[in-house]
């Protein structure tokens, strides 16, 4: 079988899946002024004119960090050598899209913190157990600080 028949059946057999189900789009709009780590590279969109061609284009600069995004296991795994050490084009779509877990932790402060396998595992006792497959989203309530940032500033 090609690779594209393939893929075929399996968008056939992921719209089967997710009939009746509710999709929920998590991310935050790209836009001028989002929110971004102190340390890291802005937010930039910017027209560009092509002489030769009338369509139109957008050039954007971003960190790899801008908006709502995956961390992946290579972001936490420093050895290359390390077969955990897989990146989000590793990743199946498939595997991004199924039953999800949204684990609430906090409010925190403004401070750095840590949630550790206790507070999962604590989770768990209180609500229902993670189980293999499931996709966990934490949830630490920081969505609440999205805003942009005032002109002038980003």
């Amino acid at each position: 079988m090609t690779p594209r028949i393939k893929a075929l059946g399996e968008i056939d057999r992921l719209a089967d899946t997710l009939c009746g189900f509710d999709i929920v789009d998590l991310s935050h709009t790209l836009e001028i002024g989002i929110p971004t780590f102190p340390t890291h590279p802005k937010y930039i969109i910017a027209d560009y004119v092509s002489m030769d061609d009338v369509a139109e284009f957008k050039q954007l600069i971003m960190c790899d960090h801008s908006g709502t995004h995956i961390d992946s296991p290579s972001h936490f795994v420093p050895d290359p050598e390390d077969p955990r050490r897989i990146s989000t084009a590793d990743l199946s779509v498939s595997q991004l899209i199924g039953r999800a877990v949204v684990m609430a932790f906090g409010p925190f402060e403004a401070t750095s913190h840590h949630i550790g396998l206790a507070d999962v595992r604590a989770w768990e006792e209180a609500n229902e157990p993670v189980r293999e497959g499931d996709i966990v989203i934490i949830n630490t309530g920081w969505a609440r600080h999205w805003k942009r940032v005032p002109e002038g500033f980003d």
